[in-house]
């Protein structure tokens, strides 16, 4: 690569990064898009951008471990799952050497949607009639009592795992929200969905090193240093952002990825 093109994918890195470890998704349908309009092809793309989150994943599950946004609970039903479903995911990603079935994109895309708006609605609307007289002590206290069952989580981590691999994005589209509805605090949802994401990125990452003839190790390394320089930032800002605020935040963020998937599988974009 050339100069300018190093540092496009820097910059892609960097940004996906960003997106990614405020919100809890978007690193890999952003490296991934932007690695196939540049004609490199959907196996290849999502191995690049696999390969850079082993490393971007690392440093971003640290920065929110550290920060307290990490809840022990989630983490491990969703480890163990997800490692499973991502290999499987990416062995058929590699093997069928295309994108996911267009009709499968489309399903999980208006099943994104509607977690969108799901979120926009607790967010936006209900928490603001139910917060009316209450501390921010008291919604913390709240958020921190809920608990969700780890065999939900375990068929969410392997269902979410599969879709990123074999699509080039969807662990943090798909498990983000599901997890935020359960009324999990949203700064811990996305500190652990970061953190598990080492886990199954390096499981995926692996497979695709593996079984691909090749791998652009140029722009998985451009990648991966954007990323890495970003996580700690994006931590923070998780951390400083006002619970509605994130969680909102995070509602548009998958309204917006998943109508564009839907677009993009009908061929509009």
């Amino acid at each position: 690569m050339d100069p300018i093109e190093i540092l496009f994918y820097f910059i892609a890195g960097f940004i996906a990064q960003l997106i990614d470890g405020s919100l809890g998704m978007g690193y890999g349908v952003t490296c991934t898009s932007l690695l196939m309009s540049g004609g490199v092809g959907p196996a290849l793309a999502s191995g690049c951008a696999h390969v850079s989150e082993s490393a971007t994943t690392a440093a971003s599950g640290i920065a929110h471990f550290k920060l307290g946004n990490v809840r022990r609970d989630i983490v491990l039903p969703l480890v163990i799952s997800g490692v499973i479903g991502g290999a499987i995911g990416a062995a058929l990603c590699v093997f069928l050497s295309a994108e996911s079935p267009v009709i499968f994109t489309i399903l999980v895309a208006i099943l994104l949607e509607d977690m969108g708006v799901l979120i926009l609605y607790r967010f936006l609307v209900r928490k603001g009639e139910q917060s009316t007289g209450s501390s921010h002590v008291e919604q913390m206290k709240k958020f921190s009592e809920v608990s969700v069952r780890p065999q939900w989580l375990s068929f969410l981590g392997l269902f979410a795992s599969f879709t990123d691999a074999i699509g080039g994005g969807g662990w943090g589209p798909v498990a983000t929200p599901a997890i935020i509805l359960e009324g999990v605090e949203p700064r811990k949802v996305v500190g652990s969905i970061n953190l598990t994401e080492f886990f199954v990125t390096n499981v995926q990452a692996a497979t695709f090193v593996i079984l691909l003839p090749t791998m652009r190790w140029d722009i998985a390394i451009a990648l991966l240093i954007g990323g890495t320089i970003a996580a700690p930032f994006a931590a923070l800002v998780c951390k400083k952002l006002p619970v509605r605020s994130l969680g909102s935040f995070i509602g548009i963020a998958l309204v917006i990825l998943s109508t564009r998937n839907i677009l993009k599988a009908a061929g509009l974009i």
